[in-house]
């Protein structure tokens, strides 16, 4: 019976993980745990032990008078946030690059290529800014493989202690970004983006502490020119609890 609830609880956390990623939810909104238990078939105890969890990891909290909501980390968060993500990827790359095998690293560089492609494709086709639906549906869908390429990469380290301690990290940095009105496409230099390319093709030439560094600049890099271009345009707001107003591509 433990063992059956322990699943469910699983299972439950991965649903709501997957809502954050798919924003079913933005930050602040009221999670429904009768609605979590109803499409997962399930009690209300495993979705409650997995709130619980999720809370421990401050991707959940519980708001007096309202219930349990997604977290609205600030952006004073962001930058220690993406600082512990960058040391998490910096050794998952000397791991993916010392135990990792041919048809693995492929499948990252293909990941890797259809990712960065498909990015540009996608800022290249981003519809009229009236088109508030489509827009969102663009990022979301960037979003998306985004997270699913870095999950595959982090898994390929073999170490699922690591991976554990990568997922909240990426996505309490998902939500602090959405919570400041902050798009990927502010993180993204002007010019053709090959990022993700250029990380794996460092990860695959077989030095351990070369491929670190790339994942961590991979990581670093976006949140310096993010940092820098948020206090060139709105100066103090950035250090406030206030969200930083959204400025697009």
């Amino acid at each position: 019976m433990q063992m059956r609830r322990t699943t469910q609880c699983q299972r439950a956390i991965e649903a709501i993980k997957q809502g954050l990623i798919e924003r079913n939810w933005e930050p602040g909104d009221r999670i429904s745990l009768e609605t979590i238990a109803n499409e997962l078939d399930t009690s209300l105890t495993p979705v409650r032990d997995a709130v619980n969890e999720l809370i421990s990891q401050g991707l959940i909290e519980r708001v007096n008078g309202v219930g349990t909501c997604v977290a609205q980390p600030m952006l004073e968060q962001l930058s220690d946030v993406v600082e512990l993500r960058a040391l998490l990827e910096e050794r998952a790359a000397q791991w993916v690059q010392e135990r990792a095998n041919d048809m693995v690293m492929a499948t990252l560089m293909s990941e890797a290529r259809e990712l960065d492609e498909w990015t540009n494709a996608k800022f290249d086709e981003l519809p009229d800014a009236a088109d508030a639906p489509s827009i969102d549906s663009h990022r979301a869908d960037i979003e998306k493989m985004e997270i699913q390429f870095h999950h595959h990469f982090v898994e390929a380290a073999r170490s699922p202690d690591l991976l554990r301690a990568w997922e909240p990290c990426y996505l309490l940095s998902l939500l602090a970004r959405i919570n400041a009105g902050i798009v990927r496409s502010q993180m993204l230099p002007e010019e053709k983006y090959e990022g993700h390319q250029r990380l794996m093709t460092i990860v695959a030439q077989g030095d351990a502490v070369a491929a670190g560094h790339a994942a961590r600049e991979h990581v670093l890099d976006p949140q310096e020119r993010l940092v820098n271009q948020l206090y060139t345009q709105h100066g103090d707001q950035v250090s406030s609890t206030a969200p930083v107003p959204e400025v697009d591509r």
